[in-house]
């Protein structure tokens, strides 16, 4: 038995343990500080639909009034510029994903795009299944989950992709 009269070394620690397991513990609350956005700091809308924490550290919000990346600092506006076929192709953003190789998935009004970090521009799947597509989830894998508008799931290999589009961008 744990607790005896013979060990009272035993009984002081069970009595000690049952007093401080009864008083909850609290340590020091860390401030939170909050920082807000809007518009007049150079967010495109004040309205956000999506948001994305990239692997580069890289905030991502989608709007409805184009694609913005902030750096803790600024914000970079990606909108839709007919003249600019390297540009988004919409500027409703409603789903965001990262691939492994850390291009952002863009889900817009106008279908699915992907930003490639490395040339920094934009690049729009040819297949109209891909082209209606809602929800995008990463997978471990190096493919992504998306739903379509009446097709149901697709799943994209992402890499075939990437180097079919970079093929043809040259």
């Amino acid at each position: 038995m744990f607790v005896s009269a013979k060990n009272p070394f035993r009984k002081a620690v069970l009595l000690l343990l049952c007093f401080l397991t009864g008083f909850p513990v609290q340590g020091q609350k860390e401030a939170m500080r909050f920082q807000h956005y809007t518009a007049d700091n150079g967010l495109s809308q004040n309205m956000i639909d999506c948001i994305l924490k990239d692997s580069k550290g890289f905030m991502w919000f989608g709007t409805w009034n184009g694609l913005n990346r902030f750096d803790g600092y600024s914000f970079t506006v990606y909108r839709q510029n007919q003249r600019n076929r390297d540009g988004i192709i919409n500027n409703f953003i409603y789903a965001l994903a990262e691939d492994r190789f850390g291009n952002i998935w863009v889900g817009t009004g106008a279908g699915l795009t992907v930003y490639i970090y490395k040339k920094d521009l934009f690049r729009t799947p040819d297949n109209t299944v891909i082209a209606k597509s809602a929800v995008l989830t990463r997978r471990q894998t190096r493919s992504l989950l998306i739903t379509t508008g009446g097709y149901g799931l697709a799943l994209i290999k992402v890499l075939m992709f990437l180097k079919l589009r970079m093929k043809m961008a040259l």
